[in-house]
């Protein structure tokens, strides 16, 4: 069963200490396997950090029966909080000056959500970072189930890879009067629309950065951890996440337009030729131009 890393920072290792304190107490129909997930599963946890546990049940109890228990162990409870999370249940608490967000879900749940995501019938974002957050998750309760999909997760779905690359690059020869469809970056530049302009970098940086993990053939992270996964990228641009904070951070919002098209540019490069994003990637080009553009002043 993996275990979080001897080698594991002061911040992780409290948060996990007190995940198998969790695991030591919790009766079986509260939770038939107890994992760790997000940033202590993966050793990035800080002094901001909550502690995130997945217990997966064989049937979902009344919320009050979940809040009961941690109340037990010691747990101030919020009351306030939306309970419904992905066909189960949500608990928020503290436990000794550490946040814990606890999901309760029924094994059906969890089997539909990433039976979805193996074959390729979803790719919105936050939906496969569900499968990120299994494929990493560190038991402190384990489960024949459980390793199962964890097995099944250690190997990325082609057709999800294809799938990504498609609908990120579709996304900037669309519609067919180009180049309005991608050029309409630069106004929002020479306009000095901050705020615009910061909404429409992020998104674009999220397409490139989908494209990325599909082709590393790694499951799309919560985008907040990029420092920590990028490093699990044996395929990337160099200076990767210099270069995206870089697009946050210029003071000319003309450089950060073209920090960002210059970085999509060296991703784009990465992709095999059986993907033939030959045109997106000469339309890119193209916008990099911008005083070359179809009505450019």
């Amino acid at each position: 069963m993996p275990i979080l890393a001897a080698t594991a920072n002061p911040f992780s290792r409290a948060r996990y200490a007190l995940a198998t304190s969790f695991a030591t107490h919790c009766p079986p129909e509260l939770g038939a396997a107890i994992v760790v997930t997000g940033s202590v599963s993966r050793d990035y946890a800080d002094e901001f950090s909550d502690l995130e546990l997945r217990f997966l049940v064989d049937s979902l109890q009344p919320l009050a029966i979940y809040q009961d228990w941690l109340r037990s162990l010691g747990g101030v409870v919020e009351e306030e909080v939306d309970a419904a999370y992905e066909g189960g249940a949500q608990t928020k608490s503290w436990h000794g000056g550490i946040f814990v967000e606890a999901f309760w879900q029924p094994w059906p749940a969890l089997d539909a959500r990433l039976a979805e995501i193996v074959a390729a019938q979803t790719t919105e974002h936050w939906s496969l970072t569900e499968a990120w957050h299994i494929a990493d998750a560190l038991p402190v309760r384990d489960h024949s189930h459980l390793a199962q999909w964890q097995e099944r997760l250690a190997v990325y779905p082609l057709a999800l890879q294809a799938r990504l690359i498609q609908q990120a690059t579709q996304a900037w020869i669309d519609p067919h009067w180009w180049p309005v469809s991608f050029a309409t970056i630069w106004p929002l530049a020479y306009r000095d629309a901050r705020l615009a302009l910061a909404n429409r970098l992020s998104r674009e940086i999220e397409r490139g950065l989908r494209i990325l993990f599909a082709l590393n053939e790694r499951w799309e992270p919560d985008y907040k951890w990029l420092a920590g996964e990028s490093r699990r990228l044996s395929q990337a641009p160099a200076d990767l996440v210099a270069r995206v904070n870089a697009v946050f951070s210029q003071a000319d919002p003309r450089q950060a337009v073209t920090g960002c098209l210059t970085l999509l540019d060296d991703i784009l490069a990465l992709v095999p030729p059986s993907y033939a994003l030959g045109l997106p990637r000469q339309q890119l080009r193209e916008v990099l131009d911008a005083e070359h553009l179809p009505g450019s002043r």
